[in-house]
């Protein structure tokens, strides 16, 4: 008896909707670093989820728009600077791009 394989059949592939990024996690570990008593309701986390994704999405909107006004096919770590900093403003940008350079940096290992 054949394979199904060697008979020529192949097995189709389901195809899955993407599943969005989930944040949790990594809002409990900043939440107990900054206030080590509090805890996060799920109805909380649900919404902080939906507002890091939308950032995220519109972060990453912004920088590949400065990217193409750059004439550039590749993304670079400038780009996502200025992203930050037309997102958002004063202080919060400022501290957004040091902690985005350090954690470059650590990564590159430079």
């Amino acid at each position: 008896m054949e394979t199904p394989a060697a008979a020529g059949i192949t097995k189709r592939k389901s195809s899955k909707a993407r599943k969005t990024p989930e944040w949790s996690s990594y809002l409990i570990k900043v939440s107990k670093k900054n206030a080590p008593s509090t805890s996060i309701s799920k109805d909380t986390m649900i919404l902080l989820n939906s507002i890091v994704d939308d950032f995220q999405k519109r972060l990453i909107a912004s920088a590949v728009d400065m990217s193409t006004m750059d004439k550039k096919t590749t993304l670079k770590a400038r780009h996502a600077q200025a992203a930050t900093n037309t997102l958002l403003s004063g202080e919060l940008a400022r501290l957004a791009v040091s902690a985005g350079t350090r954690a470059s940096t650590l990564f590159c290992g430079a």
